[in-house]
């Protein structure tokens, strides 16, 4: 009898009850919500930044409020570069186009010596034009893509740069027509390969299937 009363004892919860009984599960409904409460508030906390760009005294900035009015100011624009990346990759894609990551590499080191002859670094340049490494290395492999959809390239004669320069009347220092030429001819045909560009991704947008949903 004394070994049964103890098993019962056992089997009692604190208000009394046998332990499958209405207070035990209100204490195990109570442990779930405190447990959903915590986990909610862990990741409100964590990911606030998907939600809130700032706060002002308190006050939230929502990441919404920043993109409409990004839209507002930048929205045409933006849109109309998205449509014609996805065009030139969609071209690409098609005629089997790639860049390596030597071409990169290349493109990296021409500019990065560029920006040192100038007296700055790479990072700074970067820092003003407000982009990443990773930016500039994907603005690089699109640029490739789109001049390897170019029939040919676009070529500038010494007769021509000749002619620019008595055109434009610009002034030669003695001693210094070679350095004058070589830059004027790869400004030209830098001038050039944009104008080829602009003309071909033209092109290519009309022949597209473009709809627009929303205007700007």
């Amino acid at each position: 009898m004394d070994k049964e009363k103890k098993i019962e004892e056992k089997e009692k919860c604190e208000g009394g009850c046998k332990w499958k009984c209405p207070h035990m599960g209100k204490r195990v409904k109570t442990a779930v919500i405190l447990a959903a409460v915590l986990i909610i508030g862990a990741l409100a906390y964590f990911s606030r930044g998907f939600f809130v760009a700032a706060t002002v005294d308190g006050f939230p900035i929502g990441r919404l409020s920043v993109m409409q009015e990004t839209e507002k100011q930048s929205g045409k624009t933006t849109l109309e570069n998205l449509i014609l990346k996805r065009i030139i990759l969609n071209e690409t894609k098609k005629k089997g186009i790639t860049v390596s990551n030597e071409e990169v590499a290349a493109e990296m080191t021409k500019i990065e010596t560029m920006v040192t002859a100038q007296g700055g670094t790479l990072e700074q340049a970067l820092t003003a034009q407000g982009i990443t490494k990773t930016d500039l290395m994907e603005q690089i492999i699109l640029q490739k893509k789109v001049e390897k959809l170019l029939p040919s390239k676009p070529v500038v004669t010494d007769n021509d740069v000749k002619a620019y320069i008595t055109a434009n009347k610009i002034s030669v220092p003695s001693g210094k027509e070679v350095e004058y030429l070589t830059q004027t001819k790869a400004q030209m045909e830098q001038q050039k390969l944009q104008e080829s560009i602009q003309n071909l991704v033209a092109s290519l947008k009309e022949k597209a299937k473009v709809r627009y949903f929303i205007n700007y």
